[in-house]
C-alpha cells in the first residue's frame, strides 16, 4: 500500500513539473498559450484501464479528472471532480459529493460514470493492473479475483452527483489512491466503443484530444469549458521519441 501511495505521489510530481506548476521566484508573470512538446519512450495506451507507458499516463492525467488529486506540497488528497467528500465513523462507508462538469463532448458528468469506469477496471474479463486499487472495496474479489460480478457491489451512484463506497475494512488512505490519474469517469459512448479509448478518448479533465492519436504523438488542446484551473497552454504534444540525443537536437531545433 505504502509503495503504491509513493509511486502515484511521485507522479503527481513529475506531471505538476512538466506541466509548469514549479517555476523559479523570479520568473516573470505566466504569459497565457502557446505549445508544449514533451518527448517520451513509451506513448503507451490510452486506455485508462490498460495504460502503462509515462506518455499513456501523461495523456490521460489531462484528459481525466479522477475525484481527488494529489497536493505535490502535502502529499494529501485535494478536491478534483469530487468537491467534498466524508467517511462514516467506522470508516467503512466514504461518500463523495460531485462538482457540475462536462464531458468533452459536452455530457453532464455524473456518479454513475465513475460507477461505470471503476467497474470495468475491476473486473476480471478487463485484466487491468489498476484493478488492485480497489482491493478494498466491497465486492472486489466476486469482480476481480472470481470473476462472478460484473462490477464492484461497494461502488453506487446514489443520484448524479453523489457517489458511495463501501469497503470490507477501513482504510483511510482512499481518498489518496482515488487520486490515480487512469481513474476518472468514463462517458456512455467510451463504454458501448472500448476501442475508441484507443483513438480518441473522451473525458472530463483539462485537456480533449485534438484529433485522433497516430502511432507515435498524441495531441492535446486546451478544453475552455473545464470548470477546474485553466491551463496556460493552448496544447500538449505527446512524441514517441526513442533516442534521447535526437529529442535534445530537436528542442534546440525548436521542432
Amino acid at each position: 500500500m505504502h509503495r503504491r501511495r509513493g509511486a502515484l505521489l511521485a507522479w503527481g510530481l513529475a506531471v505538476a513539473f512538466v506541466l509548469g506548476a514549479c517555476h523559479s521566484k523570479n520568473a516573470g508573470p505566466p504569459v497565457s498559450g502557446g505549445t508544449l512538446r514533451v518527448s517520451v519512450r513509451d506513448l503507451g495506451s490510452l486506455d485508462p484501464a490498460a495504460t502503462t507507458g509515462r506518455g499513456g499516463l501523461l495523456a490521460i492525467e489531462q484528459l481525466f479528472d479522477p475525484l481527488t488529486r494529489i497536493d505535490p506540497r502535502t502529499g494529501s488528497a485535494r478536491p478534483a471532480a469530487a468537491t467534498a467528500w466524508s467517511a462514516s465513523k467506522d470508516g467503512l462507508t466514504w461518500t463523495f459529493t460531485l462538482g457540475t462538469a462536462n464531458f468533452h463532448d459536452g455530457t453532464p458528468v455524473t456518479a454513475a460514470d465513475f460507477k461505470a469506469a471503476f467497474d470495468r477496471i475491476a473486473r476480471k474479463a478487463t485484466k487491468s493492473e489498476l484493478a488492485f486499487q480497489f482491493e478494498s472495496v466491497k465486492g472486489f474479489h466476486a469482480a476481480k479475483i472470481d470473476g462472478t460480478a460484473q462490477g464492484l457491489e461497494g461502488v453506487q451512484a446514489v443520484n448524479a452527483t453523489t457517489l458511495k463506497i463501501v469497503l470490507d475494512r477501513p482504510f483511510a488512505e482512499l481518498p489518496v489512491f482515488l487520486a490515480h490519474p487512469a481513474l476518472g469517469p468514463l462517458p456512455k459512448s467510451m463504454i458501448a466503443n472500448p476501442a475508441l479509448l484507443q483513438r480518441q478518448p473522451i473525458g472530463n479533465g483539462p485537456f480533449k484530444m485534438a484529433g485522433p492519436r497516430t502511432p507515435d504523438r498524441v495531441v492535446l488542446a486546451r478544453f475552455d469549458a473545464y470548470p477546474g484551473r485553466k491551463t496556460y497552454l493552448d496544447k500538449l504534444e505527446i512524441d514517441l521519441q526513442g533516442d534521447s540525443a535526437q529529442a535534445w537536437r530537436d528542442f534546440l531545433a525548436k521542432r
